[in-house]
């Protein structure tokens, strides 16, 4: 049994015990008015038991045995002892849980940094009997006490979008540190990324009218994956607020890449490769779909969130529907709010993106762009 394993059995079992003799003592005494031999308890003592961690055995021994008028001070403060230790009680249990959870998190972390130093970061643990697994693991135990505290100070910008980040290098306390905009110079290296592909010189948009975004996100394995993003300058407060308060209540996002990452050479076509992938990203520099006029991705002012599970889709003239990704097709006309990851109006995406003044293409008559938010001004 491991330490905390002990504290939640002692915790349980000092517990039960006192809630046991609480019962017995209350059983055993069932008028205790006035004293009339040496076998009953105080009133005193029968008190201090229930509210020293006996209130629940109080409470029933009280109720099963005591058949005359109870005295007004047990009726109420018994009760009272009784709804306070079981309070106390289950916080104490949450409290061992969240430790349980953090020896958890650390033996995590210590096992990541051993197997770092071996020759793949990717190797994985289990029961088969490989020496070097086996090794990691239990150098990994034996200095669980040596493992630092959470890294609290790292350059998000140098960890690369995709990265899967271990809970124990976050500051639980600080996490607005890991939402950060960086201006794009010329010649820096997002600046080489996007030239000649999502970014490219024009009358429309400047490059210092943009800005470079890393942000945390979930994803759909629950794990807490670093993310990009280039919106404009003008909604890039909004969009970091958004994706903080979605981080804090666990929103999962498939990922969240740069479009340059899906390439084709066409800003059209390289946008439905970044969709296939359920990539959610926002600046593109291209024409809207199936128009001639610039989308507003060209502006940094749209983002479109897991595209799979939100699709964009044409409403023919006999009520039929056109869509572009065969992946996306369960999610056509199953858009119910209990369908994981789609995008609703009862959704956490949808309230948190209006909250910032964002619209929702899944309000718009035809065609219907359930992925996508846009805020113009």
């Amino acid at each position: 049994m491991t330490k905390i394993s002990y504290l939640y059995f002692a915790i349980c079992l000092c517990f039960i015990v006192i809630n046991f003799a609480a019962f017995f003592l209350y059983s055993h005494n069932p008028y205790p008015s006035q004293r009339r031999n040496g076998n009953r308890v105080s009133e005193g003592v029968l008190l201090a038991l229930a509210f020293l961690g006996g209130g629940i055995g109080a409470f029933l021994g009280m109720r099963c045995f005591w058949k005359k008028k109870v005295k007004l001070k047990f009726s109420i403060l018994v009760p009272l002892a009784a709804v306070l230790w079981v309070v106390l009680f289950v916080r104490s249990l949450y409290f061992v849980a969240a430790l349980a959870d953090r020896q958890n998190q650390e033996v995590n972390y210590r096992i990541e940094s051993v197997s770092s130093n071996g020759e793949s970061e990717e190797a994985s643990f289990d029961s088969t009997g490989n020496d070097a697994v086996s090794a990691a693991m239990a150098a990994a135990r034996d200095s669980l006490a040596s493992v630092p505290e959470p890294v609290a100070e790292w350059d998000i910008r140098e960890v690369p979008a995709g990265t899967i980040v271990s809970p124990a290098r976050i500051n639980w306390e600080k996490t607005d540190q890991y939402f950060r905009a960086y201006e794009i110079e010329l010649g820096d290296e997002v600046y080489k990324r996007i030239i000649g592909k999502s970014y490219r010189e024009n009358e429309d948009i400047a490059l210092s009218d943009l800005l470079y975004l890393k942000m945390l996100h979930y994803n759909f394995d629950a794990e807490i994956q670093m993310g990009e993003m280039i919106v404009n300058r003008a909604i890039a407060e909004d969009v970091i607020a958004i994706f903080y308060e979605l981080f804090q209540k666990r929103y999962q996002i498939c990922s969240m890449y740069l479009i340059d990452n899906y390439w084709t050479g066409d800003g059209v076509e390289s946008d439905e490769a970044s969709i296939e992938e359920d990539n959610t990203s926002c600046f593109n520099y291209r024409r809207a779909t199936n128009a001639e006029n610039l989308s507003n991705h060209a502006f940094g002012r749209a983002i479109d969130i897991n595209p799979r599970e939100n699709p964009f889709i044409l409403i023919r003239e006999d009520g039929s529907y056109e869509y572009y990704h065969e992946n996306a097709a369960p999610y056509i006309t199953d858009r119910t709010a209990y369908t994981p990851h789609v995008i609703t109006q009862a959704d956490l995406a949808y309230k948190v993106f209006t909250k910032y003044g964002f619209s929702w293409g899944g309000e718009w008559s035809n065609p219907l762009d359930y992925q996508h938010f846009e805020k113009l001004e």
